[in-house]
């Protein structure tokens, strides 16, 4: 057929690999891709029959260590890291739209000492849910040798592919006013975690 009025040409069904295929038998192929950076409301594409969705919590913000006075030392340990889940769906597994929620990240403590902020939780309907990792955990000041224990990661539930916690962060030691040892902060699967303070006077 060379010409149709009635609309687009129509195709026979693809028979061989070099042959152009009918709409119907592009199985598998990737035609959409949505990114949520802030809450908001999930749509399923016209068309899409399986979707895969990864959610990520945010991590949990820094301890501030406090002031010292002489011979002492105050630590504070980085925030845990947020979790982490990843599901493939079919298109009858879900509403006809599902909310997505993403919470605030993590801050670090402001009062010397203080505690970090934990990252707020992340969920794709009722389907997923990510924790946000805990803030840090502050020390108050003392004469070495102590040691300031790191905070877990925040937990991940509702992935039928992954659910993976946030790294816990890194515990800091301080075996004399002069040498401290602090860690990381957790990572998560998305994300590198910083490092935690020390304060020596």
């Amino acid at each position: 057929m060379c010409g149709n009025s009635g609309g687009a040409l129509p195709v026979g069904a693809a028979t061989q690999s070099n042959h152009a295929m009918q709409l119907g038998q592009a199985v598998g192929r990737l035609i959409n891709v949505q990114v949520f950076t802030a809450s908001g409301t999930f749509t399923p594409t016209p068309g899409a029959n399986k979707f895969i969705v990864e959610v990520q919590a945010p991590g949990g913000g820094g301890a501030r260590t406090g002031y010292t006075g002489s011979g002492e030392v105050s630590l504070a340990t980085g925030g845990g890291g947020g979790g982490y889940a990843k599901s493939l769906f079919k298109l009858s597994d879900l509403a006809a739209t599902v909310a997505v929620s993403i919470g605030a990240t993590g801050t670090p403590g402001t009062a010397y000492p203080s505690n970090g902020v934990a990252g707020g939780d992340a969920s794709f309907g009722t389907y997923i849910t990510c924790k946000g990792g805990p803030g840090g955990y502050a020390q108050s000041k003392a004469t070495p040798p102590l040691s300031c224990t790191g905070v877990t990661g925040g937990t991940a539930t509702g992935g039928n592919i992954e659910n993976i916690p946030g790294q816990p962060s890194g515990s800091a030691v301080s075996v004399s006013a002069a040498v401290s040892v602090v860690g990381n902060a957790g990572s998560s699967q998305k994300g590198v975690g910083g490092f935690s303070p020390s304060n020596i006077n």
